[in-house]
């Protein structure tokens, strides 16, 4: 028998997708039938490897998460994430209105659940959400598309890349963004305001200015994304404390060739790790009121990129493929030893 595994489980009467390491009892559960949401992650502790951490903020049952499908495990925010007022937008001359302001409409829509694979090395599973299935988006989003998610459970931890493929004859646009949300503590000590978080960016965006760009009031580059002022500077690890923070890091310094934010644990001994690709070249730092946890979100773009793009603000982070192009994109989550980033 292979040491990872993928396998279909039922759970509350739905069909989730399992990924298992049976040698360190490490586990992912995907619900594609909501979103494709990795809605579970449990991962060894790097220095207790008999000790499990629940790496992923997880819903008390699959109700909740079908109540609020962008409150836990891992949301995937396409064709935009973030707010877009009115959900009206610009693209090629011709204004198109999006059914919901944020976040896209992937989030809470079935996927097709497609291919798993175990094997000695990882376990992986892949779903599909393709326009040709789903025509309720023709009207607010009349571009083909076909987008792939593919997870992996692997001795390094969770995988999630992300496939756009252009379908159609015409242009496709798009921006994208992953919505982990890490739970804190990582273990029984400590709470979240202990834990330190820390992000490599020199700038973070203005969310009015942004918002003020769909009525045409593009503001000067400093003011739409200025440098970011001290108490805000995550570049050194900053303790949580009663901090709430909600926005977009962006002018991001690459380690090792990726994008790499750490939440630190030290009464536990552990950090929790987000790393992706270059083409994520913002982050958003969000602490939920609501509970214990702390994401740190890769996105292609800022909020409002569509209507960005269309007034020529730089950076504004909108992918457009031509026909028969794809684009992918890669986050990776792991648990590491205190200092070890």
């Amino acid at each position: 028998m292979s040491r990872f595994l993928a396998e279909r489980i039922e759970r509350e009467g739905e069909t989730i997708v399992a990924l298992r390491d049976s040698q360190t009892g490490a586990e992912a559960l995907v619900w594609p039938a909501l979103g494709n949401n990795c809605f579970v992650a449990r991962l060894p502790h790097p220095s207790k490897p008999d000790r499990l951490v629940e790496l992923l903020l997880a819903p008390p049952s699959l109700e909740d998460l079908r109540r609020e499908p962008s409150h836990w495990g891992i949301p995937l925010l396409w064709p935009f994430p973030s707010h877009m007022p009115g959900g009206v937008y610009t693209f090629q001359g011709k204004e198109h209105r999006f059914q919901r302001q944020g976040h896209g409409f992937v989030l809470h829509k079935p996927w097709t659940a497609g291919a798993m694979q175990s094997g000695d090395d990882s376990a992986l599973t892949t779903s599909v959400f393709d326009s040709a299935d789903h025509s309720e988006t023709h009207e607010e989003f009349p571009f083909p598309y076909r987008v792939e998610a593919e997870y992996a459970l692997d001795g390094g931890g969770l995988r999630l890349t992300l496939r756009v493929v252009n379908t159609g004859d015409g242009q496709l646009p798009f921006g994208y963004g992953a919505h982990p949300y890490f739970q804190l503590p990582l273990g029984p000590a400590g709470d979240r305001s202990a834990c330190r978080v820390r992000v490599p960016a020199a700038r973070r965006w203005n969310g009015q200015a942004l918002r003020a760009v769909s009525e045409g009031v593009v503001a000067p580059w400093e003011e739409l994304c200025p440098r970011i002022v001290p108490e805000l500077d995550l570049r050194a690890a900053l303790p949580l404390r009663e901090k709430l923070f909600d926005g977009v890091w962006t002018e991001l310094t690459l380690l090792g060739g990726l994008v790499e934010c750490v939440a630190e644990d030290p009464a536990n001994g552990v950090a929790a790790v987000m790393r992706a690709t270059p083409n994520h070249t913002n982050v958003t730092v969000y602490t939920p009121a609501w509970a214990s946890s702390v994401c740190f979100e890769p996105w292609t773009c800022p909020p409002n990129a569509f209507n960005l793009a269309a007034h020529g603000v730089p950076g504004h982070g909108l992918t457009v493929l031509q026909a028969g192009e794809e684009w992918a994109g890669t986050m990776w989550l792991s648990l590491e030893p205190l200092g070890a980033q």
